[in-house]
């Protein structure tokens, strides 16, 4: 987990739903709709359920808000430091739920 999106949709009516990504997705536009989006790297931060459920909705929407730079650094040091191709998912998951480095 390298990067902070896996996509970035932009579009003057833009609808970005019902995908399956490992990282966030980013929707914007005049008008824009994104729901329904199965993250998998929100998997690891512990968010689990169903995505129209509003709670978990917020869950994930709070994950993805914190993708951030300090989130994506945190990422490339745990992956350099333990000397592996891959961050430690159950690392990066306490580092995510401690607000991200903030």
């Amino acid at each position: 987990m390298h990067v902070g999106f896996s996509a970035f949709t932009f579009g003057l009516l833009n609808a970005t739903t019902d995908n399956e990504s490992v990282h966030c997705l980013r929707a914007s536009g005049s008008q824009f709709l994104s729901r329904h989006n199965l993250i998998l790297g929100a998997l690891f931060a512990g968010v689990t359920g169903d995505v129209t459920d509003d709670e978990v909705r917020k869950k994930l929407l709070d994950v993805c808000g914190r993708n951030s730079a300090t989130l994506i650094l945190g990422q490339m040091y745990l992956a350099i430091t333990r000397n592996q191709n891959e961050a430690d998912t159950k690392a990066m998951g306490s580092f995510i739920n401690t607000g991200g480095g903030r």
